[in-house]
């Protein structure tokens, strides 16, 4: 079985929704990871990511650059810390 893991700063993860579809579509990676999403939960687009048979993990906040972890499988167990101690930083860990 083979892996494939895309990783992407995407510097807004709406202005390049169109160019994602595409490099997920040519590529097909199992796990795409993105880095400033810049999209806060409400404007997220979860609903295009399903779409292309993904699920989501996606940490961000008010003036936060934002990650997210889109994996062909679900995810056993995913911890996400937010923006602290230092503002502006967090992470997400998946399995």
């Amino acid at each position: 079985m083979s892996l494939r893991i895309a990783s992407w700063n995407v510097n807004s993860i709406r202005v390049r929704l169109e160019h994602a579809k595409r490099v997920a579509n040519q590529y097909k990676p199992n796990v795409f990871c993105f880095q400033e999403t810049k999209a806060a939960d409400a404007v997220f687009p979860a609903e295009a990511f399903r779409a292309w048979g993904y699920v989501h993990q996606a940490l961000s906040g008010a003036g936060a650059p934002g990650v997210a972890i889109l994996s062909r499988r679900p995810f056993a167990q995913v911890i996400a810390r937010g923006y602290d101690p230092l503002p502006g930083a967090g992470d997400i860990w998946c399995s």
